[in-house]
């Protein structure tokens, strides 16, 4: 030191002295030293999560946390640059401030402040480089329906969503961009608040009547929804990994808002009934039908073949349509929510209550109960954060066991009555299969269901946040079919029986995920790690009872004579998965986005249980160039992406060899048969997606235009590989080097034609799917050569050639493709039919003034589907009634005619029967329908303010009103006579908020 300071000198330690004085002992030094600076940036429902903080001038700056804190070191000559994507900016000086508070205020453009939901995290409609499509909460309450998926027909592209049948709880055959696997499930993920959802049917007794064996998600009130997301592409399925080969469907459920506590109910009662009835043949009209059938079969009727003819009344008439089908199905529902809270607590606890009757006669109903509780919490700092939401729901569905639509048809109209004078039901001496015998044997499904969901997450420090997301699902299914002494012919059967059943689903999931977020220049970084942690358990068991005799007992199983478990079942699913998220942003322009993940699945053997997948997205907002400003276009925007997912939609332990109890016994003991092969050499099914699309808007958005081109590939299809009969066993679960492709055009015009007083907005959606074959390796050796055709859609059939009605004999003729004479599936079966959509799409409308609103809604489909022949149920001639189309009939050498002679069988029934599975059983069944009506009037605040009311609102709803179709059968939807089609629905109702 000493040498130091004498090098130096004495003019220079004074030197030093004075500038060390200046720069640290002087007031306007200490005024440019850098103080902490905190604070919040919201806008009015809340912390705006991603909001930039820079500091003007410079390059220094950082982001707000997912509850809108930030803190970052200034001088008090700065100005803060507070900006967000959809709002606009402000500029505050920092002066001598150590805490600023920031409300951003939206910018004109809706688009800018729509947040939307990819599940592992949040993103921007204008920032997102992935598919995602979704509907609101406020568009799914504007439908009188009971089950989510209604409320999801033609509103969003890329996703079909057909139903299976009008009675609560049928399924919907749902698939996102077209059908990629040939056997292994097609179904989405469905995840509801972060939490994996069940798909599968719960149902362990089997019922006819809920076509598509039933659907889980019935038990899910629409009311509770908040927002719906269906993620399409790579970019946004292949963080799901495996899990979002199909798709993913986001329910995110209300949550509390702060403020004032708000106590809201709703309430609201209608009908349904069915949509039309078939114009059938009149008691003449049938009898003069089976008169001329049995006269050109050559046949002589007898009490046996024709009691309608010979022992009924010849002039009694019943219209079975009506009277099986004819009732008016009450809907009653009310819903009571409570919400509140302030900037660190929020809460929503609500419940609901729906019954719906049934348009079929006697004590049927869908009896749905549910309640959820939604807690928001931070810390005073904002650093600590948890959020947990529980839904519970009971659904009791009482439905006839066999659905009696098909009798409603085809029923003689001369029947006998249906009770006899004692009021047990009348089988006319076994001449007479009694209706009301499906009326008596019911079907009971009760589903229980909890799903939970924590969420806690603390910020290590500025832009650091650990998050750990538990949740914890349960599904209960009991079920009971009965069949009552009461509804069997007494001359045939002395006893009664019944199904007994329950399903039971357990999973559990932990998530822990570390997400950082960076702020530099022009550009912002977020990354995002994390791994998964699920198991399911399900169980089942199926129980078999019979010999009562009083029909009392029937739902104790422990009074039947004799019982027999019918199945037991226990299997384990583990699941397993780590992932990651890069997503860099330039100048809100260029965008990046990558993810991957690695998963384990317990349903493929040891060395084939992990899997890679993962995606590229990229996006380029070209609307924020220089050349495009002050132009007619405020957006556009580029988008592409690439990537792989894969599929284990197959059984659990499938690889295993296994082993089945037979259903009979040898010397008082039961045996064992090998049901299953072991191999465990197959692996996961890998879908490879690509997608590129352009987004537009134009003047401030009014109109917005967007079309997107997809083309998902999906190979080492997951197939039971056909074995000869010699191994014992049919098939083996194997991986085919087949290659299913789905491409696809998907189209969405928005507009505001008016806007002010009168607002009317509209949108039309589009979406034209293809489904094609693309390779399988010997296919013509494989039990699939009459299946499937490389270059074709899968759901192609092969079909006789009609070739029309021979004007001699009266009766259809077909193809005889290899000229032998002979009519044979082997070889004549060449024709190809298709059975299904061309396109669909829906045109909405909105038209609001002050607080009126009327919202419509039509949906299109153009389609292929089976015409009314495919399903009558007999050849025109036989003992059921039949549609009067059947009028226009051969009868004579010569004529020509749309059906041929009546019969009762020989070569007329053998021509039918060919019939059914000819390219005439194949039509047109496109159809526009009036999906939903919906009309509300807002009473205005001054009105409210007087009586103390927040909000009050009055509605009018209608479902499936009209439907436009040149389509002949029951229901072009459904194309089914043997199920009740989709009904016409009508509530009215209020809802009050105090």
């Amino acid at each position: 030191m000493k040498f130091f300071l004498h090098s130096m000198g004495r003019h220079a330690i004074f030197l030093y002295f004075l500038c060390f004085c200046f720069c640290f002992g002087s007031p306007g030094a200490w005024a440019q030293s850098t103080v902490s600076l905190s604070g919040t940036v919201s806008d009015r429902d809340g912390p705006i999560y991603g909001a930039t903080i820079q500091v003007k001038g410079s390059t220094s700056g950082i982001l707000s946390d997912e509850n809108g804190y930030y803190k970052l070191p200034v001088m008090a000559s700065d100005t803060l640059v507070f900006s967000y994507l959809g709002y606009q900016s402000q500029e505050i000086p920092v002066g001598g401030l150590k805490l600023i508070n920031v409300v951003l205020i939206e910018s004109v453009s809706e688009l800018d402040a729509v947040v939307v939901n990819a599940g592992y995290y949040t993103v921007s409609e204008k920032e997102r480089t992935g598919s995602i499509t979704g509907i609101s909460g406020e568009a799914i309450e504007a439908q009188p329906v009971g089950n989510v998926f209604e409320t999801l027909q033609g509103r969003l592209t890329g996703v079909s969503i057909v139903s299976t049948g009008g009675i609560p709880g049928s399924r919907f055959d749902i698939q996102i961009r077209g059908r990629n696997s040939i056997a292994a499930g097609n179904e989405p993920l469905y995840v509801i608040d972060g939490v994996p959802y069940m798909s599968e049917s719960m149902e362990a007794v089997f019922s006819a009547a809920l076509t598509g064996g039933g659907n889980p998600l019935q038990a899910l009130n629409p009311a509770d929804i908040e927002r719906i997301e269906v993620l399409k592409d790579a970019d946004a399925t292949a963080i799901y990994g495996s899990r979002g080969a199909n798709g993913v469907i986001l329910i995110t459920t209300k949550q509390g808002k702060s403020g004032k506590s708000q106590l809201s109910v709703s309430v609201a009662s209608g009908a349904a009934k069915m949509t039309r009835f078939w114009d059938m043949l009149s008691t003449e009209e049938y009898l003069e039908m089976r008169q001329e059938a049995f006269a050109n079969t050559g046949t002589t009727p007898t009490n046996a073949n024709a009691p309608d003819l010979l022992l009924w009344d010849q002039h009694r008439y019943t219209d079975w349509q009506r009277k099986l089908l004819g009732e008016t199905a009450e809907i009653t529902q009310a819903q009571v929510s409570l919400s509140g809270g302030n900037d660190r607590t929020k809460y929503r606890l609500g419940t609901s209550f729906r019954e719906q009757g049934s348009v079929f006669p006697g004590d049927f109903s869908n009896r749905k109960v549910s309640g959820n509780l939604s807690v928001q919490h931070e810390s005073e700092d904002g650093r600590f954060s948890t959020q947990g939401t529980v839904l519970y729901s009971r659904d009791v569905n009482k439905q006839p066991k066999n659905d009696p639509t098909y009798n409603a048809l085809y029923m003689p109209p001369n029947a006998p009555e249906i009770y006899l004078e004692d009021g047990s039901l009348n089988f006319e001496n076994s001449t007479f299969s009694n209706p009301y015998a499906l009326i008596l044997q019911s079907y009971q499904n009760t589903q229980y269901s909890f799903v939970g969901n924590l969420n806690v997450s603390y910020r290590l420090f500025q832009g650091l946040k650990l998050k750990v997301s538990g949740g914890y699902n349960r599904m209960d299914g009991e079920q009971i079919g009965q069949t009552p002494l009461a509804s069997l012919n007494p001359a045939v059967y002395t006893t009664g029986e019944a199904s007994f059943g329950r399903r039971t689903f357990d999973s559990w999931i932990l998530e822990p995920q570390l997400n950082y977020m960076r702020s530099w220049n022009n550009s912002r970084l977020e990354v995002l790690i994390g791994g998964s942690f699920q198991e399911n358990q399900f169980r089942l068991q199926e129980f078999y009872a019979k010999g009562y005799t009083d029909d009392a007992l029937l739902d104790n199983m422990a009074a039947a004579p004799s019982f027999q478990v019918r199945q037991f079942l226990e299997t384990d699913y583990r699941y397993m998965a780590v992932f990651g998220r890069i997503n860099y942003n330039y100048k809100h322009r260029y965008i990046l986005n990558v993810t991957g993940r690695r998963d384990g699945s317990s349903r493929f053997g040891p060395g084939n249980q992990w899997g890679n997948f993962g995606a590229v997205g990229a996006a380029w907002l070209f609307s924020e160039e220089n050349w495009f400003k002050d132009s007619m276009l405020s957006f556009g925007k580029l988008r592409s992406s690439y990537g792989t997912s894969g599929n284990d939609r197959i059984s659990d332990y499938g690889y295993l060899d296994s082993w089945t109890a037979t259903y009979y016994n040898y010397n008082g003991q039961g045996g064992l048969y090998p049901s299953r092969l072991y191999n465990p050499n197959y692996g996961w099914e890998v879908n490879r997606k690509f997608e590129v699309a352009l987004e537009s808007g134009f003047w401030k958005d009014r109109i917005q235009f967007n079309v997107a081109w997809y083309r998902n590939r999906s190979s080492s299809q997951l197939i039971g590989e056909p074995l000869p009969a010699t191994t014992g066993f049919g098939s083996i679960q194997n991986n085919l080097d087949a290659v299913v492709q789905n491409t696809g055009w998907e189209f969405e015009l928005h507009s505001t034609p008016v806007q002010g007083d009168v607002t009317w907005r509209n949108s039309l959606l589009l979406t034209v799917p293809k489904n094609k074959l693309i390779s399988f390796p010997d296919l013509e050796l494989s039990t699939y050569a009459n299946t499937y055709v490389v270059g074709q859609p899968l759901d192609i059939t092969k079909v006789y050639n009609y070739t029309g009605i021979d004007p001699e004999t009266g009766y259809y003729t077909f193809e005889d493709v290899n000229g032998d004479g002979t009519i044979t599936a082997a070889e004549d079966k060449q024709t190809l039919r298709r059975s299904g959509q061309k396109y669909y799409g829906s045109f909405q409308n909105t038209l609001s003034y002050k607080g009126w609103q009327l919202e419509a809604v039509l949906q299109f489909v153009k389609q292929t589907g089976y015409s009314y022949f495919y399903d009558l149920g007999g050849a025109p001639g036989y003992i059921r009634n039949q549609p009067n189309l059947v009028l226009d009939h051969w009868q004579a050498p010569g004529d020509t005619a749309g059906v041929q002679a009546y019969t009762t069988g020989g070569v007329g029934a053998n021509a039918y029967n060919l019939l059914q599975s000819s390219s005439a059983a194949y039509t047109d069944a496109s159809y526009v329908r009036l999906q939903t009506v919906n009309f509300s009037y807002q009473f205005p605040k001054r009105w409210l303010d007087t009586v103390k009311l927040s909000g009050l609102r009055m509605y009018i709803q209608g479902q499936n009103l009209l439907t436009f179709t040149d389509y002949e059968g029951w229901d072009p939807e459904t194309q089914s006579v043997g199920s009740l089609p989709p009904l016409t629905s009508w509530m009215v109702g209020m809802q009050i908020s105090f």
